[in-house]
């Protein structure tokens, strides 16, 4: 073997093992986003406001956008908006699904279908959408600084029939 052959044998044996490494970094940082998906879904259930601040940024610049509002900071919402309204809910049962992650440097993002049910204020609340959240990786963390749900539509209500 000449010298150039094997100095390009060992540059494609180089570049193949730099790929394939990235590819498992790549790999486990999309387990690592969608774990904290699961994971909110887990502690929304719950109502475990601890587990939450694991995996929520501790941050002003966290935003929540629901049912056409902002919030905006991790502790503000938290205590202001969600753990209100998680005390106000018995039987609550949460899922995510059709996860799909998009991993860029130290920022993901995740969409997810949902699906809630909960007893809240005298009602029962069957409802499912979809929701979308970003990361930041913080200390080698994934946190969540946005969440963002939208509701399914409901079937408009019959206008009543005008008497005549």
């Amino acid at each position: 073997m000449t010298l150039h052959f094997r100095t390009m044998l060992l540059l494609l044996v180089v570049l193949w093992l730099c790929g394939n490494i990235l590819t498992l970094a790549q790999t486990a940082d999309e387990k690592a986003v969608r774990e904290v998906v699961l994971k909110n879904a887990e502690a929304f259930e719950k109502g475990d406001l601890a587990l939450m601040d694991k995996i929520w940024a501790d941050d002003d610049k966290v935003t929540v956008i629901e049912a056409g509002n902002f919030d905006y900071g991790w502790r503000n919402f938290r205590d202001k908006h969600l753990g209100p309204e998680l005390k106000a809910m018995q039987n609550r049962k949460f899922t995510a699904s059709d996860i799909r992650v998009h991993v860029k440097d130290k920022t993901a993002w995740a969409t997810f279908a949902y699906k809630i049910e909960a007893d809240f204020n005298g009602r029962h609340i069957d409802a499912e959408g979809a929701g979308a959240m970003v990361m930041e990786k913080i200390k080698g963390e994934w946190r969540i600084v946005m969440y963002s749900t939208s509701g399914k539509r409901r079937p408009a209500t019959p206008a009543p029939e005008k008497k005549h």
